[in-house]
């Protein structure tokens, strides 16, 4: 079975899989017999695009709503989901947050701030800082 991946020393498309090394995929060229493997490509979020999934999510948004918008995996957004939620519930006070909204001409700023976190939501740009 011939793969997809090119030779990094003859630049040899005709490459077929030869196993794994450290859990990685191995390949061999056919045209040099080079063994080669690739690096892993996670993939690697935008620390903003986790912060308006978390945000929406705060909002009363569902998370197949918010795959829709912010176009990431449902099975992310609820690992984002679950692992900001645990952190707000260690930091939860019995009171509720206080919510201000501060508007100009220019900007408008909501901010949404209890005993040991603010959320700040600035012209589309959410920023969650933990006191």
């Amino acid at each position: 079975m011939e793969g997809v991946m090119d030779c990094p020393k003859c630049n040899s498309t005709i490459t077929i899989r030869d196993g794994f090394v450290q859990g990685r995929q191995r390949y061999r060229c056919k045209n040099c017999d080079y063994r080669f493997s690739v690096e892993f490509r996670g993939v690697k979020s935008d620390i903003n695009l986790k912060r308006h999934a978390i945000i929406l999510y705060l909002a009363g948004l569902g998370i197949t709503k918010i795959e829709e918008l912010i176009n990431v995996d449902h099975s992310t957004i609820f690992y984002w989901t679950n692992e900001f939620t645990k952190k707000f519930n260690l930091m939860r006070s019995e009171s509720k947050p206080v919510l201000k909204k501060m508007t100009s001409k220019k900007e408008t700023t909501v901010k949404i701030e209890d005993k040991n976190w603010v959320l700040i939501y600035h012209d589309g740009v959410p920023e969650i800082r933990f006191k």
